[in-house]
């Protein structure tokens, strides 16, 4: 006590005057993979692998000498005698998960005391990422990927992102490090794999997780094609297109499409569902048609309905009875137009046959020669009698005969 009085005295009455000093400090550290040391700055943090062993070391300059002692926590480490000059070294070797935290170099003196402290950070290389993805990913629609390695320090750049996956060939390598994936699924994607990889340059490890994508999607590319009884392989059909076939054979229509989930799949003919699918069927549908017959003809329509949309194929089916069969845009469409134009056809021509008779009838019946039938002799019974009028009406005689 009496020296710490003697020296506050001496600074106040200006004695010895610039040979005392408050200590000074600097924290070095020092690793085994890098060369030399690197100065930290106070409250800076420090990046180590697990494993991996270094030393810190805390220098001051005061006068007095000041007592240097390291602290982890609140928890003192050890402490060194009065140091003229010089530095206070801590050794830490093969540093694991629980090394890490906040390191204070305390500099003493009578004059004051000052900290300096460093946060140290331990990776650990034994976890593996974690990837956070959607369960359900919706075709055309944007979603967030994260990449996350379990204790892992923020603090410095000693370790880099790289994704990687059929579903990323078109992004950029600079989108593709970093820890947070932006990502447009489509439906080629459904099935496919993508990984994060955590890198760590210093210590020349890497680790990495994968997941695979379940992309929700509607039908895509409904098609329909035939196969004959007589024939090996399928024919492929076109949509709204014809397909001929003679009476009397069988054929198999079969609708494809793919969507996830599956969707339902239904045959329908005139308005009517002849089949529908079910849950083992995985988008493939086929309809038998055995004996073909004139009544089997017209659209066949295929319709995949899913909850994300709809799709549908359409074959028109004529039945050969003979050795032309006609293309009709609606089932049997052009044949009422067939008996219409016939029955008016023949509707004129008996007009005209009608017209043409009787006019030629009459023409006979005016052209003929007068009646030269002897008037004086007796009606015969059977001729039509003759009208006689009134007195001031002329005498005429029956239909077809002149007047008198």
């Amino acid at each position: 006590m009496w020296e710490m009085g003697q020296v506050r005295l001496q600074r106040l009455l200006g004695f010895g005057a610039g040979k005392e000093k408050v200590p000074r400090r600097k924290v070095r550290v020092s690793l085994p993979s890098l060369s030399g040391s690197a100065l930290l700055r106070n409250a800076s943090s420090l990046v180590v692998l697990e494993g991996d062993s270094l030393t810190l070391a805390c220098s001051s300059h005061s006068k007095p000498p000041a007592t240097l002692s390291w602290a982890h926590g609140d928890r003192v480490l050890n402490s060194s005698p009065s140091l003229e000059a010089g530095s206070f070294h801590l050794e830490l070797s093969k540093v694991g998960g629980e090394a890490g935290g906040e390191y204070t170099c305390h500099a003493r003196n009578p004059l004051g005391n000052q900290s300096y402290s460093v946060r140290l950070c331990v990776q650990t290389l034994t976890q593996r990422p974690e990837l956070h993805v959607p369960e359900i990913l919706e075709s055309g629609k944007l979603v967030t990927l994260t990449c996350l390695v379990p204790g892992l320090c923020r603090q410095g750049k000693h370790f880099a992102y790289l994704w990687g996956g059929p579903a990323l060939s078109s992004r950029g390598p600079a989108l593709l490090n970093t820890s947070r994936l932006f990502l447009v699924p489509h439906a080629q994607d459904h099935g496919t794999n993508v990984t994060c990889r955590v890198v760590f340059p210093q210590a020349r490890v890497s680790l990495e997780r994968t997941v695979r994508l379940t992309v929700v999607y509607p039908p895509q590319n409904v098609t329909v094609s035939v196969s004959r009884a007589n024939t090996t392989g399928q024919e492929l059909l076109g949509n709204t297109s014809s397909l001929q076939a003679p009476e009397g054979e069988s054929l198999t229509l079969i609708c494809a499409t793919k969507s996830n989930p599956p969707a339902t799949l239904l045959w329908t003919y005139r308005d009517q569902v002849l089949r529908a699918s079910e849950g083992s069927d995985a988008g493939i549908l086929p309809l038998e048609l055995p004996r073909l017959s004139p009544n089997d003809r017209g659209e066949y329509t295929c319709q995949a309905q899913h909850p994300l949309g709809a799709q549908q194929h359409t074959v028109r089916l004529c039945v050969q009875t003979c050795s032309c069969c006609p293309v009709s845009e609606e089932e049997d469409g052009s044949w009422p137009l067939i008996f219409t134009l016939l029955r008016g056809a023949l509707m004129g021509v008996g007009f005209l046959l009608t017209y043409g008779l009787t006019w030629l009838y009459y023409t006979c019946r005016v052209s003929q020669p007068p009646d030269t039938t002897d008037k004086s002799k007796p009606m015969d019974i059977y001729s039509v009698p003759e009208w006689y009028g009134s007195l001031d009406t002329p005498k005429t005689e029956t239909w077809g005969r002149k007047s008198l």
